[in-house]
C-alpha cells in the first residue's frame, strides 16, 4: 500500500498525526482527570449560615469561603489584613482607624465601603446580639453615620471607637465567624471570598468559583456522619476530612495523603446541674476522682492530650492540672450523698464513639465502681444537644473548639452571663465578674493571672471534667498536598494545593 516513496512518506506523516492525535487526547484526558475542580468535603450538619453566622464549626467550613473580615487572625494569633488593608490604633481615644483594600468587591461586583460595612455590624444587633461586645454602642448607630461605636470618615476609611484599651480583644472578635462582613440583596447573603453559594439545602450545598483565588472550580458540601465521611474518604469519593475527632487508621488511608494539625480545644465531661444526681457538687467531684484522663485520651484514636484544665495545655503559658484519682473516696461520696433509687444516670455520647468498645466498657465499670449504674446513649450531633438542653441526659460528652481566638470563652458556654445562655445550668457570680473583668483589661499579665483564677474556680465548682485537648487533624486525599496554611480559619482558598502530582 506504501511502496511508492511519496505515498510512503506521506503514511508516515499521516502516521505520526494519528500517534501524536490519540497521545495528546490521552495526555489531555489523564491531566484533566487529575486535577480535582470539584472538592468534595463531608459536613456533620448543615446549618442555616446565611442568616445564622455562628461559630459553629460545620458553619465555618461553609461561610470562611464565602465571606471576608476586616481583618484575619494568623497561628500566632496576631491580626491580619484581609478586607482591611491598614490599620492605626489611636491609644488616646479609644479607638481603630481602618483603611479598606479598595479592590474589594462583594458577588454581584459592588464595591465594599465604609457604609456597607457598618450596614453588617448593624445586621448583627438586630436581635441584640452581643457578638462584638465592644461595639455595643454601634446599636445607637441605626440612624446615624457618627457616634460613638463607628464613625465614617470617606468611602474607604473609617473609625471604631471602644469602650476600653482592650484592642487585641476587639480584633479578635473582628476576625470571628459572627463578624463576616456581607451585603443582603433581596434575602439573599453576598461576601467578598473566592466563593459564592449557588444552591443548598438541608442535605448538600454548592460553592462556585466567583474569582481567580478559588482554587476549585467549586466546592460541593454534603452531610454526613463522621463515620460515612471516613469510610467515602477511604474510598475517595470525598477529597477532605475536616473533623476535630476523626477516628484515623493510618494504615487503611490511601497512597498520597497529607494532613495538617492544630489544638482545636477541650473536650469534657459535662453535668446537667438542674434536675438531676449531679445538683450535688460532691456527687461531680466523686466522678472527677475516678476519671483517668490519660487512659481516656489513649482509647480515643484520635489525637489527643490528656486535659487538667478548659484551656489547652500550655496555651498562654498556663498549664492547669486535673483532679487526683480516689475511688475509695468517691464511693464515700456517693454512698453519703445520692440515695439508691437515684444511682441511675445516663449519658450521651456522639455517634462517632460507637465502636469505641474500650470506652465504653471503661465509663461503665468506673460507675459501678462507685455506686453508679450508668447507661450511655449514642446520638447525632443534633440529637445530643437537645436532649441534654430538655434535661433528657445527666451528661454528655461536650467539646469546646477553639475558633473564638480567645481562651476565656472556653468558660462562657457554662455560665449563663448577659452574654451567653446557659447550657448546663451552672451560675457562678465571681466567674462572671472575672469574665466582665476580662474584657476590660488589655495586659497579657493581668490577663493571665484573671484565667488562672477562672480555672480554679470552674475547677472547684465541678460544672464539667475537663478529659482530653483535641488535636484537630485534616486530612487531604491523594492531589490535595497542603503546603501552607496563613490563617486559623478553614478557608481552603488560603491553601496551595498540588491538582495534578500527589504528594506521598
Amino acid at each position: 500500500m506504501c511502496n511508492d516513496k511519496k505515498i510512503l512518506i506521506l503514511c508516515l506523516v499521516l502516521s505520526t498525526m494519528v500517534v501524536t492525535f490519540f497521545s495528546c487526547q490521552y495526555k489531555k484526558k489523564r491531566e484533566v482527570g487529575s486535577e480535582i475542580t470539584v472538592l468534595k468535603v463531608p459536613i456533620t450538619s448543615m446549618p442555616d449560615f446565611r442568616i445564622s453566622r455562628g461559630n459553629h464549626l460545620s458553619t465555618k467550613k461553609i461561610i470562611d469561603n464565602v465571606y471576608e473580615n476586616l481583618v484575619n487572625i494568623d497561628e500566632a494569633l496576631s491580626p491580619m489584613p484581609e478586607i482591611a488593608s491598614i490599620w492605626k490604633i489611636d491609644n488616646k481615644n479609644n479607638a481603630i482607624k481602618f483603611s479598606i483594600d479598595k479592590s474589594k468587591v462583594f458577588h454581584d461586583g459592588e464595591r465594599v465601603t465604609s457604609k456597607t460595612i457598618l450596614n453588617a455590624f448593624l445586621k448583627m444587633y438586630e436581635k441584640n446580639s452581643a457578638a462584638v461586645s465592644q461595639l455595643k454602642s454601634l446599636e445607637k448607630c441605626k440612624r446615624h453615620d457618627y457616634c460613638e461605636g463607628f464613625e465614617i470618615i470617606d468611602d474607604f476609611n473609617f473609625i471604631i471607637r471602644i469602650r476600653n484599651k482592650n484592642f487585641s480583644l476587639l480584633m479578635k472578635k473582628l476576625a470571628s465567624t459572627r463578624a463576616m462582613i456581607f451585603r443582603e440583596v433581596k434575602g439573599s447573603f453576598l461576601g467578598t471570598g473566592p466563593y459564592k453559594i449557588t444552591s443548598s439545602n438541608e442535605k448538600r450545598t454548592v460553592l462556585t468559583k466567583n474569582d481567580e483565588r478559588a482554587n476549585f472550580e467549586s466546592i460541593v458540601y454534603t452531610k454526613m456522619e463522621p463515620e460515612e465521611a471516613y469510610q467515602n474518604f477511604l474510598k475517595k469519593k470525598v477529597d477532605t476530612i475536616i473533623d476535630i475527632e476523626s477516628n484515623i487508621n493510618l494504615t487503611e488511608l490511601p497512597q498520597g495523603v497529607s494532613s495538617t494539625q492544630k489544638v482545636a480545644g477541650t473536650y469534657t465531661l459535662l453535668f446537667n446541674l438542674e434536675n438531676s444526681v449531679f445538683r450535688n457538687k460532691q456527687v461531680r467531684l466523686a466522678v472527677a476522682k475516678t476519671m483517668n484522663v490519660s487512659f481516656i485520651s489513649k482509647v480515643q484514636k484520635n489525637k489527643c492530650i490528656p486535659a487538667g484544665g478548659m484551656i489547652p495545655q500550655g496555651y498562654l503559658g498556663h498549664t492547669p492540672y486535673g483532679y487526683s484519682i480516689n475511688i475509695a473516696e468517691a464511693k464515700r461520696l456517693i454512698e453519703k450523698n445520692v440515695k439508691l433509687k437515684d444511682r441511675h444516670v445516663n449519658l450521651g455520647l456522639r455517634n462517632r464513639f460507637k465502636n469505641n468498645i474500650k470506652m465504653h466498657n471503661y465509663l461503665v465499670e468506673n460507675f459501678n465502681n462507685i455506686g453508679l449504674n450508668l447507661s450511655i446513649e449514642y446520638l447525632p450531633y443534633d440529637k445530643l444537644n437537645q436532649k441534654f438542653r430538655n434535661r433528657v441526659l445527666d451528661m454528655m460528652y461536650k467539646g469546646e473548639a477553639l475558633i473564638n481566638y480567645d481562651p476565656v470563652t472556653f468558660f462562657s458556654g457554662y455560665l449563663g452571663t448577659k452574654y451567653t445562655k446557659k447550657f448546663s445550668g451552672y451560675e457562678n457570680i465571681k466567674l462572671v465578674q472575672l469574665f466582665e473583668e476580662y474584657e476590660n483589661i488589655t495586659s497579657r499579665i493581668e490577663k493571665l493571672k484573671i484565667l488562672k483564677k477562672m480555672q480554679n474556680i470552674f475547677f472547684e465548682d465541678v460544672p464539667a471534667i475537663p478529659l482530653f485537648y483535641l488535636v484537630a487533624e485534616t486530612w487531604y486525599g491523594p492531589g490535595l498536598a497542603v503546603e501552607k496554611e496563613k490563617s486559623l480559619n478553614l478557608k481552603f482558598w488560603d491553601f496551595s494545593y498540588a491538582k495534578i502530582k500527589s504528594k506521598s
